[in-house]
């Protein structure tokens, strides 16, 4: 018993700590790892066989991954960064994701397949000349809310691609937009506004032109506490159309953001239709 408390003592004793570091270390505009939260703390509980605290998930309704990918440059990583897109971490023409690692991981084995994939917001074209090289058999769909960004990417003339103009800001516009391809996706990025409101108007309106077993990602999902269960919260009645739903950190030392306010978003959500 004593032995218990002593445990249960140093461990709250070192988080008290940690908190207070990384209080400090906020305030110097950078933070400590892994940032502990009160989540963690009332999933603790303690285990008999080894006598020491164990996190307890209680919550099965989605799943947090934290990948590192530093040593892992794909073909993809390679082909995102020779057309300047923001999800190669090799990327030198702009901010910089670790999304082509974890899409190669996903997607290595459907590469040759024929399968139609959907990115939401193509900027500069550069994520959909990056899909189009990497997935030589698919048809690839861009769809975008900028008339002058659709017009400059149709004068790239990629072999089976096809721009279509959504606002995300609008949820029977999403809805009308996909059905107006009549086609079903493989897979469909969302890579727009990065809005929470705009990214739940995804969710809801594009899971039903999404073949089985195919996938919907959201990219740039900042980093606020709960924001995974404020997103669960919000696409409740529609969890039972997904089989799976991750939340995954992507990290990389080559990592970088533009944004003037530092955020971080290096998040994906990764939804797997049934």
């Amino acid at each position: 018993m004593l032995k218990k408390v002593r445990r249960i003592f140093f461990f709250n004793l070192k988080l008290f700590i940690t908190k207070l570091v990384n209080i400090l270390l906020i305030r110097l505009n950078n933070t400590s790892i892994p940032n502990l939260n009160k989540n963690y703390i009332s999933d603790l509980s303690w285990d008999h066989n080894s006598k020491s605290l164990l996190f307890k998930k209680n919550n099965d309704k989605f799943k947090i991954f934290r990948i590192d990918v530093t040593n892992a440059k794909t073909e993809l990583c390679k082909i995102g960064a020779k057309f300047g897109t923001d999800k190669s971490p090799y990327n030198t023409q702009g901010a910089r994701h670790s999304y082509t690692a974890i899409y190669d991981f996903l997607f290595s084995t459907l590469r040759n397949n024929k399968m139609n994939i959907g990115e939401i917001g193509i900027a500069k074209n550069s994520g959909i000349k990056t899909f189009r090289e990497y997935f030589k058999f698919s048809k690839i769909y861009g769809f975008e809310f900028d008339q002058k960004l659709l017009k400059n990417a149709k004068k790239d003339n990629l072999a089976k691609t096809k721009y279509f103009h959504i606002d995300v800001s609008n949820k029977d516009n999403i809805f009308q937009t996909f059905k107006s391809t009549n086609q079903k996706f493989k897979i469909i990025i969302d890579d727009s506004t990065h809005m929470f409101d705009h990214q739940i108007n995804i969710i809801k309106n594009v899971y039903s032109f999404i073949e089985s077993g195919g996938y919907l990602i959201i990219e740039d999902v900042a980093y606020f506490r709960n924001l995974e269960i404020e997103y669960i919260k919000k696409i409740q009645k529609y969890l039972k159309y997904f089989s799976n739903i991750y939340f995954i950190e992507a990290n990389h030392i080559n990592k970088y953001t533009m944004h003037k306010e530092k955020i971080t978003n290096d998040r994906l959500i990764v939804l797997i239709k049934k």
